[in-house]
């Protein structure tokens, strides 16, 4: 039996739940790449190179500049398994713990929009 889509809403407009969120992203940089979704987020953490000077990024860190400069490298000591006060001791006195894991949810959210565009 189909759910009934919200009163007033047509059945064709109704969204699927996302499969990607920045939740599950980041769940999954931290993870061995061995669902096909992990592979995916993989390939697009490693073209991150590619996007990073997508404009739309870029927004998303207003006021938060100096994140955004070292984002590949809070990327790949976060990939190595460092946690985010690790990382932002790394970089003391300009970054906190709160920064760099705000910085990694913006990025990880950004992840899941190219992912769900992809698809």
């Amino acid at each position: 039996m189909r759910p009934f889509a919200k009163l007033g809403t047509a059945p064709w407009r109704v969204k699927p739940p996302r499969e990607y969120t920045a939740e599950s992203v980041r769940r999954w940089l931290r993870e061995e790449p061995d669902s096909p979704q992990a592979q995916r987020v993989c390939r697009q953490v490693e073209r991150l190179g590619m996007y990073i000077h997508d404009p739309k990024l870029r927004s998303k860190f207003r006021g938060l500049e100096s994140y955004y400069n070292r984002l590949p490298s809070i990327v790949s000591m976060y990939l190595r398994g460092k946690s985010t006060e690790d990382i932002a001791d790394y970089y003391r006195p300009v970054f906190t713990a709160y920064g760099v894991a705000h910085s990694l949810d913006i990025l990880c959210a950004h992840i899941a929009d190219r992912l769900h565009k992809d698809v």
